[in-house]
């Protein structure tokens, strides 16, 4: 008999000499679950490994109450949740349970896409025409660097106020954080390298179109081209990222992969067409166009799995 189970033996045997009763080896379910619709319930969802909605603890709450079980206070969908939820839906951000669950806004496409819907009402397209009228009326170029370092800076200003008035909402100390992982470097990544020399030679193939004057540099296609290959690379970063975080158990790693394996999805596809539109031409880029695609069509699958 090892030293443990010599342990666990005479720890049991003081148990029924002192108290008098059989000590319990282990805990079963109703142990912790009695006949308590909350407590059922909370059963339920866990044998489901899934979260429960407002709807269904309140619907616990009430039969729990009919039943005269006496349950801890009201249960109220008030305060900061439910302040931020109201935020979150008044940003576009649909209603969640668990990570599966959550939805990107539609505006979100409009960060990434090189033509965006251009809608005043969009998040980002609203505020984009906002800050050019300010510029125009002001008198000023919109398209200038200045206008658009002035324009970041604005922005960076009110996100950062977000998280410093969010974070002081929680008690956090954003000003002494400690022991805060950063994520991998890009190169750290051997996916990425294979996909950034992929787009290295893409970028030899269209510069040698740009200085030849070639006509298909100046179509949509070589504008789609030129910008979803650099598009392409920094989602596929931030995706294997999310990977990492996901990895060390970050929700938002889990979250933030599901939209952002959409735009890859989404970047591949426009990627192709304009290779495939592109490469019928009879250009003297043909080959480089052709190999490009070939190779895109090589790392797909990997890179739609990370």
């Amino acid at each position: 008999m090892n030293m443990a189970k010599r342990k666990t033996n005479k720890l049991k045997k003081r148990v029924k000499r002192q108290f008098n009763i059989k000590p319990v080896n282990k805990f079963d379910e109703d142990d912790f679950f009695d006949d308590c619709a909350v407590c059922q319930f909370t059963k339920k969802i866990q044998q489901e490994g899934r979260s429960p909605t407002m709807k269904e603890m309140k619907t616990a709450f009430n039969k729990a109450k009919e039943r005269g079980t006496v349950v801890g206070g009201a249960l109220k969908e008030n305060g900061d949740a439910k302040d931020e939820r109201k935020w979150m839906e008044a940003q576009g951000f649909e209603s969640i349970g668990t990570a599966d669950d959550f939805k990107m806004p539609k505006w979100l496409d409009c960060t990434w896409r090189r033509v965006s819907c251009g809608k005043d009402e969009c998040k980002i397209c609203g505020r984009i025409k906002q800050d050019r009228m300010r510029h125009i009326i002001k008198g000023e170029d919109p398209d200038s660097m200045k206008s658009a370092f002035e324009d970041a800076g604005r922005s960076l200003k009110e996100t950062l106020e977000i998280v410093r008035r969010d974070a002081k909402k929680r008690g956090i100390d954003i000003t002494n954080l400690k022991d805060i992982e950063e994520s991998p470097d890009p190169e750290e990544f051997p996916l990425y390298n294979k996909v950034l020399q992929w787009r290295e030679a893409l970028d030899k193939t269209a510069r040698s179109a740009g200085e030849t004057g070639h006509p298909w540099f100046y179509t949509e296609a070589a504008a789609d081209l030129l910008w979803y290959k650099n598009m392409f690379l920094a989602k596929i970063y931030r995706q294997l990222c999310n990977r990492w975080e996901r990895e060390r158990g970050e929700e938002y790693g889990k979250v933030d992969s599901q939209y952002t394996k959409y735009v890859l999805e989404e970047c591949i596809k426009i990627l192709k067409q304009s290779l495939v539109q592109l490469s019928e031409l009879n250009s003297p880029q043909r080959g480089g166009l052709m190999a490009a695609l070939t190779r895109l069509a090589e790392l797909e699958k990997q890179i739609l799995e990370i």
